[in-house]
């Protein structure tokens, strides 16, 4: 259960001696706090990457969706996609994906299609290395 401790309902209530020589037994029915969760971004602008190696010349779109309950954020400069419980972790996902597309497509300029060429130029719009 997570949040704050919920909260006790029911106090304990003693069990009848003959059943049991010295337990309690105690109810607890517990609810969740009502807590507004904070509501997701549909869009945000990325101004910094989490590689040390890189660093962002422009920031860039990053679009979140909630998909079969998991967060999916997009970087649809770069076709890529990070994926976590959150729109924290799909964020530190897709910044470790979009580090790993720069040094490989980085790697291999002269065997990329146009589709693959294409977002490389993107990357290099938008990323350098240090």
């Amino acid at each position: 259960m997570s949040g704050p401790v919920p909260q006790l309902i029911h106090e304990h209530e003693e069990l009848n001696r003959t059943q049991a020589s010295s337990a309690t037994l105690v109810v607890v029915d517990y609810l969740e706090p009502a807590v507004a969760k904070p509501e997701m971004p549909a869009e945000i602008q990325v101004g910094f990457v989490l590689d040390p190696r890189l660093r962002v010349r422009a920031p860039f779109s990053v679009h979140f969706r909630l998909d079969q309950g998991r967060v999916t954020g997009e970087a649809p400069a770069f076709k890529t996609v990070g994926i976590g419980t959150n729109a924290t972790e799909a964020l530190r996902d897709l910044h470790r994906a979009i580090a790993q597309r720069f040094f490989e497509l980085e790697a291999m300029p002269e065997q990329l299609g146009p589709d693959l060429d294409a977002v490389r130029s993107a990357l290099r719009s938008h990323i350098q290395r240090r």
